[in-house]
């Protein structure tokens, strides 16, 4: 086994495209203190956006609505919809880290040859 074998898939991308709904997410984040061991800022893992449902606050804060399901006359989020929200949250690790290399918060496609100092290409 190597390193790799420990790492996400996701992790070892080289080449990511930022979106708009990511900065907004980025930018909706609750940063806080630990002060563990000398401190450090970090964002809140059990609310990362302020309430304790993280979907609903991706959905609230990227204005995704349910559908209304007209057998049941109840709303809820499709798969489709889901899977999004769960994948940009969990895409900000990749756009926080490129934020904190290039010192920039922009749309667009980023690359790293491995180093994680990412550039815009």
């Amino acid at each position: 086994m190597n390193l790799e074998d420990f790492i996400p898939k996701w992790v070892q991308e080289t080449e990511f495209f930022v979106t708009n709904d990511h900065i907004i997410l980025l930018q909706n984040m609750m940063v806080s203190w630990d002060d563990n061991r000398g401190g450090t800022p970090c964002v809140d893992n059990l609310q990362p956006y302020g309430s304790t449902c993280f979907l609903c606050d991706v959905a609230r804060i990227l204005g995704i609505k349910p559908k209304l399901d007209l057998t049941t006359k109840k709303t809820s989020f499709t798969e489709e919809q889901l899977e999004y929200m769960k994948k940009t949250h969990r895409e900000t690790q990749i756009v926080l880290q490129i934020f904190l290399k290039t010192g920039k918060m922009e749309p667009g496609s980023y690359k790293h040859d491995g180093t994680y100092e990412w550039r815009k290409v």
